[in-house]
């Protein structure tokens, strides 16, 4: 009786070991396309967010990560290497800014169908700015959320997930099994 249970659990860990190995290839895969944003330098102050590549050259990030005084952009590359940005445009309304940079990193194709609900999906980014090439995992826990802003603007139709993000994750790509962004990371609720 234990050698069918001795196959069933080896079963199980060849199975596990598989996945983790395609997460592995995974992460390691959409890594590569995933930047650092800051704005400012750090006498300036400023902040920072994340990014990624939608194009070879194109950053996608979101707009609260490149709002404020400085004109200063800076994404940092994965390994390290920092160059400058430029703001090509960004739309409070959306919370989403777009900027050029001279890299050419490999974009992440974004999908086309809609997210399901229970979907897993990995969210990849820059947390509190210090914790780069950092990536959580969860699953798509809801569909067309509404978060209203200060501005008295609201923003539609967004993903709820349980995959931690913390703030410096904002901008970054939310994606799913197959490395396609299902969406941006834009904020938390602590509340």
């Amino acid at each position: 009786m234990s050698e069918p249970h001795s196959m069933l659990s080896r079963l199980k860990s060849t199975a596990l070991r598989a996945f983790r190995d395609e997460l592995i290839n995974l992460t390691e895969e959409i890594a590569q396309s995933v930047v650092t944003v800051r704005l400012g330098t750090a006498n300036l102050g400023g902040g920072t967010g994340s990014g990624w590549f939608v194009r070879p050259g194109v950053v996608v990030t979101n707009h609260h990560v490149i709002a404020g005084d400085s004109p200063l952009l800076k994404v940092r590359l994965r390994g390290g290497r920092t160059l400058p940005a430029e703001l090509v445009g960004s739309d409070p309304r959306t919370d989403l800014a777009v900027l050029r940079c001279d890299a050419q990193a490999p974009a992440l194709p974004v999908r086309q169908n809609s997210p399901r609900l229970g979907e897993l999906c990995f969210a990849f980014g820059s947390p509190l700015g210090e914790y780069t090439e950092s990536v959580t995992f969860g699953i798509v826990g809801g569909l067309g959320r509404r978060m209203p802003l200060e501005s008295g603007l609201s923003i539609e139709n967004l993903l709820q997930t349980d995959a931690e993000i913390n703030p410096g994750n904002s901008g970054g790509p939310l994606v799913d099994l197959d490395g396609q962004v299902l969406g941006v990371n834009v904020m938390i609720r602590t509340d």
